[in-house]
């Protein structure tokens, strides 16, 4: 479970320790060879990394790196637990002080930069520590930019790669486990609820609508007489009474004129070049009566 901003911000150090080690090697390859201060620092930073992968699942498919012995990421979700934020606040503090243990003084060039560069980003995630909500780089658990709810399924579409049955098996244990994510969220959102700490109305109000004209659309609709089944929608049971003939409906034009004009006698508004009028039922009506579309009723030769 991983949006665009804790992308940036959550995983920046991971990504600074990533630049880090990359600019360490490049250095080596064309630089003598490095001092024991810099290889020191190299396994720190390799550390650093290994430690966020074990608990940042989509992290690793994010960077296709959930393959071989990262092959345990790709059925599992980031989570979003009271427990697993402060956990991940102490192991933050935890590195920048095995960090600043490190002694600075022996570095130089390229190491020193990739050290300064590591410390201000763990210094950065460290000063949100006493805030006891949210999740450090985001005041707000759920708004309209941020939650499981709209960031898992993009994950999912957009970063989970289905090759083989493995990979679908994955995924749907990923979907499982969406549940559980929405869960510890909803628990994280009422934990900030009580500390009065909420998104302000101009953020959820519109979010709400959202969500509302969502469940709208995904409910099924009424069959109404206006609205005749699809064909082969509705198969009638061979046991069924036999149904009687309908009563002709009354119009205002015979038939032979309602074919001829090509249009519905009762809705004037319908357009024969349309193959649809949503605007009246009585359109459909008349084409039900002829049989004939009014998109293709023609007058006769």
């Amino acid at each position: 479970m991983v949006d665009r901003r804790e992308f940036i911000t959550v995983a920046g150090s991971l990504v600074a320790a990533c630049v880090a080690s990359s600019l360490g090697r490049a250095a080596r390859a064309t630089a003598p060879p490095a001092s024991e201060a810099a290889e020191r620092l190299n396994a720190l930073f390799d550390v650093f990394m290994e430690e966020r992968f074990e608990k940042n699942p989509d992290m690793l498919t994010i960077l296709g790196l959930d393959k071989g012995k990262y092959a345990w990421a790709k059925s599992k979700l980031t989570e979003a637990s009271l427990q697993w934020v402060r956990e991940s606040k102490q192991d933050n503090a935890s590195r920048l002080k095995r960090l600043r243990a490190f002694d600075r003084s022996t570095l130089s060039e390229a190491d020193l930069v990739n050290y300064d560069t590591v410390e201000y980003q763990l210094e950065t995630t460290a000063r949100t520590g006493p805030f006891e909500y949210g999740d450090g780089v985001r005041p707000y658990v759920v708004s309209q930019l941020t939650g499981s709810y709209q960031s898992v399924p993009t994950f999912l579409d957009r970063q989970h790669r289905i090759d083989n049955k493995e990979d679908a098996d994955a995924y749907l244990a990923r979907l499982r486990a969406f549940a559980t994510v929405l869960d510890e969220e909803t628990e994280r959102v009422r934990h900030d609820a009580g500390l009065k700490v909420v998104p302000p109305d101009f953020l959820i109000e519109p979010q709400r609508r959202h969500l509302a004209a969502a469940e709208v659309l995904d409910e099924p609709r009424p069959r109404t007489r206006s609205s005749p089944p699809r064909s082969g929608s509705v198969r009638r049971s061979s046991a069924s009474p036999p149904t009687t003939a309908r009563k002709p409906r009354a119009s205002s034009a015979p038939r032979s004129i309602r074919r001829s004009t090509g249009k519905c006698a009762r809705s004037p508004s319908c357009d024969p070049r349309q193959r649809t009028t949503r605007a009246s039922g009585d359109c459909r009506r008349v084409r039900r009566s002829i049989r004939l579309p009014c998109a293709l009723a023609r007058p006769p030769i």
